[in-house]
This record gives C-alpha cells, structure tokens and sequence, in this order.
C-alpha cells in the first residue's frame, strides 16, 4: 500500500477480476496473516480503511445504490446488503451490478416451502424472454445421485464448488444441466442450489465431515 509495484499489480488483479466476473476470495481480516497484514491493526480494534478501499469495489454490490450481493437466496449480507432474491426482484432490473457492467435483467428467483424449490428465470438481456420453471423434491431425478458431483466428472473435488458458485454468480453463463443441479443439491438436498452446497463439498475435500449429502 505505498504506490508501488505491488499495489499496482493488486489493483490491476483487482480490476481484471471485475471485468471478467471471476470469483474470489481475498482473507484480509486478522492482523497476523503473514503475506498481507489485516484490516484490523495488531490489537484487533481499528480499520484500516485504504486496504479496504483498495478491493471494496470489487465486492459484488449494485450498481448505482452500491447495496452488497450475498449469495444466500434468503438472508441479506450485512445490514447494506441484499439476498440474491431481493437483488433479482428488485435491483436486477433497474441499475444491475458491478460484475456484469451494469446489464440490467431478471436473474433467478427461487421460494422454498420446505418440500419443494421452484426457480423460474426470466433473460431479458438479448430482447428476449425465456421462462424455465424446475421442481425439486417431487420432480423428476436421476435414479442415482452422485451428491455433489457438480461438473459431472465422476469425482466430488473443490472443482464441484467452484462450479456451484458460478452457477450461483451468473446461471447463464455457468449452465448445469438436470442432472448436474440434482448432484450438486448436496446441503439439505431439497432446499435449492445456494453457497451452502459448494461449502459442503469445501467440508468434505477437508475432510471435516464424511460423507454427503449433509443435513442441517
């Protein structure tokens, strides 16, 4: 953070990763993280608010309100965030975000009744209209599932995850077909696709648990 070539290369990365849509995670928080430091100082107390500055744009968020996107279905992130419901109802279509260059279209909704999931999608960038509607729990599924198995690949790695949450992130660009949702359905299998998947799939590569699907 001293305007040198390390923080250019940081930014350039950062503003790569915004053009592109690529995911990321960037652990910044604890002060003793040997490569980075933190944004809390040594006693954990103050912000260190130009490390923040340096990746919060690249934080998915709105467009114009600059409201941040979880990727929950239900629960907003944060008190100036937004379930991915509330973003595809009522920001999607009026300013978009920052991930997408401010396209503005209908993205998933998904409603959950405790049995059955039902997602209808809506395009509208392209001028046209497309409604698929998929029934988990009481539709139909292939015989034998091979939970979290994602990308269909025959083995269940963090690849599964990463496809999970691109399929989350942008489920145009990041297609999966039936077969694929029903595998990655792995968390509570019934209640949608959501982070909590890919999370599993994390937990089992790190063998913290043992098998899947895993249940709440």
């Amino acid at each position: 953070m001293d305007g040198g070539k390390n923080q250019k290369w940081m930014e350039l990365l950062r503003d790569y990763m915004v053009k592109n849509h690529i995911n990321h995670t960037f652990w910044c928080l604890n002060p003793n993280s040997g490569d980075t430091g933190g944004l809390l100082d040594a006693v954990f107390k103050n912000w260190d608010e130009d490390k923040y500055a340096l990746f919060e744009k690249s934080l998915w968020q709105t467009s114009t309100s600059g409201k941040y996107i979880g990727l929950d279905h239900q629960t907003a992130l944060g008190k100036n965030g937004l379930s991915l419901n509330d973003f595809y109802s009522n920001y999607a279509g009026s300013e978009g975000s920052n991930i997408n260059g401010g396209t503005k279209g209908n993205g998933q909704i998904v409603e959950t009744d405790g049995t059955t999931t039902t997602e209808s999608v809506t395009t509208t960038a392209l001028k046209a209209t497309t409604t698929t509607t998929t029934t988990s729990g009481t539709g139909k599924v292939p015989t034998k599932l091979e939970y979290g198995d994602a990308n269909l690949d025959g083995n269940v790695t963090v690849a599964d995850a990463v496809a999970i949450l691109q399929y989350i992130g942008n489920k145009d660009k990041y297609k999966l077909s039936d077969e694929a949702r029903a595998n990655a359905d792995c968390f509570n299998p019934g209640d949608g696709i959501t982070g909590m998947d890919a999370l599993a799939i994390q937990k089992l590569d790190a063998k913290l648990i043992k098998s899947l699907p895993e249940m709440p």
